[in-house]
């Protein structure tokens, strides 16, 4: 009697495996969907805070990459935005294929994780790389830069007067750069530096070159330093949200792997109540009911 019984209990738990297959395993699929769902918020809030990062560096510092002749920094910013929008829109596809449980969408979800994981890795080696070459590059390019084109184009101008401003520097490697440059013999003042070299800017106040009047730094040293921090914070940012990613893989396999169970069983029963449409079945076995509703016991 008591072995009947606890063969009635185990077929009435596979009957219910059978006709919920979303309980099977280890977790459910309604648990491993809310997990995937408030992994995505994260990944979507992160992927905000990349793009953000990488539209702020390319706002604020469109001087420097004005005077850039290196497609590097540029490549590592635009790099960071592009990660940052592909992220958006990954966790958006990540978040309704959950709720639809639409396994192709998973899938897709965990191509577009793979394509940032990547780019991520990428813009890691550049931010590394182009560090410890930040300062030849600027002694390479920076004061030819201004000597030839300071006042020709208006974007250069532009550029290296604010940054003598903003980083209180004057010239490439020292101010006597501006001795050299074709602004020096053009310009309709007889000025030594730009007003903008100027400790206290204003009209012609660049006609003294008096260390008390203008700065002697030269801009290649803190330009070099502001770009290496920025890199820094660019490489952190890359590999904090990589190591995010790795956990997005587990999960994404999860839920790819669980709902394809799903599927499978789902499509087995129907097709088992296609040619059998008066029989139940569980994962073991099938037994078939009568109109009375009694099992026919083996």
């Amino acid at each position: 009697m008591a072995q009947n019984g606890n063969n009635k209990g185990r077929h009435r738990d596979q009957h219910s495996l059978a006709e919920n297959p979303r309980n099977e395993g280890c977790y459910s699929l309604t648990v491993l969907k809310l997990f995937f769902v408030i992994f995505n918020i994260i990944f979507l809030v992160s992927s905000i805070i990349i793009g953000g990062t990488g539209v702020w560096n390319h706002w604020t510092h469109w001087h420097i990459l004005s005077l850039m002749t290196t497609i590097t920094y540029s490549l590592i910013t635009w790099l960071v935005i592009a990660t940052g929008l592909l992220g958006i829109v990954g966790a958006t596809i990540g978040c309704f294929g959950a709720k639809l449980e639409q396994r192709c969408s998973i899938g897709l979800y965990g191509f577009i994780v793979a394509i940032m994981f990547m780019m991520e890795l990428i813009l890691c080696m550049l931010s590394y790389s182009y560090h410890d070459q930040v300062e030849l590059d600027l002694h390479q390019n920076l004061g030819p830069n201004l000597i030839r084109t300071y006042s020709v184009d208006r974007d250069i101008t532009e550029a290296v007067d604010y940054i003598q401003q903003k980083l209180n520097c004057c010239g490439g490697d020292y101010y006597e750069d501006w001795t050299k440059s074709k602004w020096y013999f053009t310009a309709s003042k007889r000025n030594k530096v730009p007003d903008s070299c100027c400790k206290t800017m204003s009209d012609a106040c660049g006609m003294s070159d008096h260390p008390s009047n203008i700065p002697y730094t030269g801009c290649r040293h803190p330009m070099a330093a502001q770009i290496q921090s920025h890199l820094v914070l660019l490489g952190i940012t890359g590999i904090g949200c990589a190591l995010l990613q790795i956990l997005g893989f587990v999960f994404t396999i999860c839920l790819f792997e669980k709902l394809g169970r799903v599927g499978k069983m789902k499509s087995w029963q129907t097709e088992s109540k296609k040619f059998s449409p008066h029989f139940t079945t569980s994962h073991v076995g099938y037994h078939p009911v009568f109109s009375n509703g009694l099992s026919n016991k083996t």
